[in-house]
Formats: C-alpha cells, sequence, structure tokens
C-alpha cells in the first residue's frame, strides 16, 4: 500500500513539474557588474534545488565527521554491554550444567565488561555489577572458595544496597550458603534481615525449616512446616511424612512430664488424632513416668490407639501393644473387661492375644493366661511375623512354669525365648 502511495505521489510532482515549467517562458536575470546573466526560469529552479541538496549534504556530513567520537564511545559502550550479557549468561548456564570453574571465569569476565562499560559510558549498571559478583559468589561457594565468596558478596551489597529486592536476593543466598556451611546462626540472622513479606515467600520459609532442623528447633520447625504445607510447597506425602517427623521430634525432646503436656497442648487437633503422634506422645511419657499413677496416664494416651487398632499399620500395632505392656501393672477390671474385648474382636490377632494373656498374668489367672500363650505359641506364623511376641511370650510361659514347679516345661520355654533373642545371620 505504501508502494502504491509513493508511486501515485510522484506522478502528481512530476504532472505539476510538467504543467509549471513544461511551456515556461519565464526568465531570470542576475547582475553582477559589469556582468549581466540571464538564466532561463527553470534553469534556475533546478539550480536552486541542487545548491540546497548539496548543502544538506555538506552538512550532515559535517556533523558525522564532528560526532565520530562520540560514536565511537558508543559502540564500544555497547559492545561492552552485550559482551556483558552474554558472559553473564554464560554464567548461568554453567552453573546449572556444574561447571563451576567456568562459571567463575564467566562472571569475572563479565566484571571486567562491565568495568570497561562504566568508563567508557557512565551509566546506571547496579543491577548489572551486583548480578555479576553475586554469580561469582555462587561459583566461589560451589568450589569452597571461601575468601572469594566473601569478597564477591561483600561487593554485591555495595551495588545492591539500594535495591529492595536486590538486598533480598543477596541476604537469601548468603542464608543458603551459611546453611550449607552449617553456620545456623548466620542463616538465621541474614533471615531475620528480610523484610516480613520477604520472610513469608516459600523459598524463605524452606530455608527456615532447613536452619530449625540443623539447630534441633523442633518447634520452629513445626511451625515452618504446617505455614509451608498450607501454601502447597511439598506434595501430600512428603508434607504428611515431614508433619510426623517434626512433630514426634518435638514431643521427643520434652524433659519432664510438665513439657510434654504443654506440647502436646500447643499441637492442633488434627495432630493429635494422628496416630503416629498420639503413640509418639504416650511413648515419650512412658520414658518419662516414674511410678503407677504416671502408668495410668500413659494408658489413658494408649486409648485411643487400641480403640482403633484394626485401622493402624501392623508396625504402629505391634508398637502400641509392646508400650502398653510396660505401663501394665496394676490394671484394674475395666481395662481387662477393654482389652478382651478388644481381642475378641479380633481374634486371630497374634499382638492382641499376646496382650490379652499379660492381662490376665497381671490379675493372677494363671489358666487363662496359660491357655493363651500355648496357643500363640503355636501359630505357625508368630515367630517369622512378631519374633519379639514370641520371644516375650516363650519368656512368661518359663515364669509361669518356674513359678508352678514344673522345671522341664520351663527349661523349654527358657530355651526357646534364648533361640528367638539370637541374632538371624546375614
Amino acid at each position: 500500500m505504501k508502494r502504491i502511495i509513493w508511486f501515485l505521489f510522484l506522478a502528481a510532482c512530476a504532472t505539476g513539474l510538467a504543467l509549471l515549467m513544461g511551456d515556461s517562458r519565464a526568465s531570470a536575470v542576475l547582475f553582477w557588474p559589469p556582468y549581466r546573466i540571464s538564466l532561463s526560469f527553470n534553469l534556475l529552479v533546478f539550480l536552486l534545488l541542487a545548491f540546497f541538496v548539496l548543502l544538506y549534504f555538506a552538512l550532515r556530513t559535517l556533523q558525522a565527521f564532528l560526532s565520530m567520537p562520540s560514536r565511537a564511545q558508543t559502540w564500544r559502550s555497547q559492545y561492552h554491554e552485550r559482551a556483558m550479557y552474554q558472559q553473564l549468561l554464560d554464567a548461568h548456564m554453567q552453573l546449572w550444567a556444574g561447571r563451576y570453574s567456568r562459571a567463575a571465569k564467566s562472571a569475572a569476565l563479565a566484571l571486567d565488561h562491565a568495568h570497561k562499560r562504566e568508563a567508557e559510558t557512565p551509566v546506571s549498571s547496579a543491577l548489572e555489577m551486583m548480578a555479576a559478583h553475586l554469580l561469582a559468589a555462587e561459583s566461589a561457594h560451589q568450589l569452597r572458595d571461601t575468601a572469594a565468596r566473601s569478597r564477591h558478596w561483600r561487593q554485591a551489597q555495595n551495588w545492591g544496597a539500594e535495591n529492595g529486592e536486590a538486598a533480598e536476593a543477596i541476604s537469601l543466598r548468603a542464608a543458603h550458603w551459611a546453611l550449607d556451611d552449617g553456620d545456623t546462626q548466620e542463616a538465621s540472622a541474614q533471615l531475620a534481615q528480610l523484610p516480613q513479606g520477604a520472610q513469608r515467600r516459600i523459598h524463605a520459609l524452606r530455608l527456615k525449616l532447613k536452619a530449625a532442623q540443623l539447630a534441633g528447633d523442633s518447634r520452629v520447625a513445626l511451625e515452618t512446616a504446617r505455614v509451608l504445607i498450607k501454601h502447597n510447597a511439598f506434595s501430600p506425602f512428603v508434607a504428611q511424612t515431614l508433619r510426623l517427623s517434626l512433630a514426634r521430634d518435638y514431643l521427643g525432646k520434652a524433659p519432664d512430664l510438665a513439657a510434654l503436656q504443654t506440647a502436646w497442648k500447643q499441637l492442633p487437633r488434627a495432630e493429635q488424632e494422628l496416630p503416629e503422634i498420639t503413640f509418639r506422645a504416650a511413648e515419650r511419657m512412658l520414658q518419662l513416668a516414674e511410678g503407677q499413677s504416671e502408668y495410668a496416664r500413659v494408658r489413658e494416651r494408649l486409648a485411643p490407639l487400641l480403640s482403633r487398632y484394626a485401622n493402624l499399620p501392623s508396625d504402629l500395632q505391634l508398637a502400641t501393644v509392646l508400650a502398653f505392656e510396660a505401663c501394665i501393672e496394676q490394671i484394674d477390671r475395666d481395662w481387662l473387661a477393654r482389652i478382651e474385648k478388644i481381642q475378641q474382636s479380633q481374634p486371630r490377632d497374634l499382638p492382641l492375644q499376646y496382650l490379652a494373656a499379660v492381662a490376665y498374668l497381671q490379675h493372677q489367672l494363671w489358666g487363662k493366661a496359660q491357655h493363651t500363650l500355648e496357643q500363640l505359641v503355636r501359630q505357625p506364623q508368630l515367630k517369622s511375623q512378631h519374633t519379639e511376641i514370641a520371644r516375650r511370650a516363650h519368656l512368661h510361659l518359663a515364669q509361669l512354669a518356674q513359678t508352678q514347679g514344673r522345671a522341664a516345661d520351663a527349661h523349654i520355654a527358657w530355651r526357646e525365648a534364648a533361640l528367638l533373642a539370637q541374632p538371624k545371620p546375614i
């Protein structure tokens, strides 16, 4: 379309000139004493046009000549700018590829071009300089060159101090490096320098979680993990595993029963209802318990696990039975009835059968205890699936036979228990 318009415009101009100058009889006379020059009007117009064209190109040529130094300076600045960005990109690629020495060299070349560009044309290149120093520091960190990393990090701080986002990036990288070095205090200090908004970002929260885990601060780690899980920072499986691990560690570090009770109350209701966390609280309570009154509190903590025993994983079922056995002394008739009811609801469950036998022993129901234990040890899958239960069952049978004066039976039971206690050959 443009070509058509230009063609029509040129045709109109040619038509106008032909009409104006085609039959022109006008003339112009120039007097330059003692000379007299006569020119046709058409020639005079062409001469004036040629003069203005020559004058225009002469002025443009003079302007281009005078601007050559500044144009050369601009070209050099652009050359260094392009080279700087190319080296920065190359440094990134080398870092991702794990070629840290090459990344350090590329970052050094980027810094060299940035300095030359600044010398040619003083412009604001603070972010480029900060990025180059940060890449050099990252490369030095991967190469375990602490001195070079610190030097480049300080330079990056100087260039990025006036830019809020740049300062946040510098602090986050410094926290990451401190965690790699195992310095949790430095990492926490760098994270504390971040604004409140930056501290709630997923990357900052991940660093805070790692710092808390390395420092052994289970409470802060658990709180941080909850925030990350709320923001879908982990897959469902990882989130569940992490929360269970941190909650169990948090409860396991309680120094006494009062601290354990406080830690338990601080857990959300959803976490308290998780079987693994409930068992960990009961297990820690059992470790700290001293006396029958505290054993009763342990049994009450284990009661929810027994009530939903069928839905527990197999390893947690066994652990629950063994934990309950450890605090089964002086249980009342109500507990005996509850255990019998649970065992009768699942008569083929071997750990529950063992727990019922131990409860009978506590109430001195020797006949029922002996009958239950003998049925248990005759199960063919007992030794392969529950070796510890089998060993303890034989021990109880041995003690019961010895109490009743059946030395031969006691000897056989002691021997079976000893054989089950021996480590299996590899």
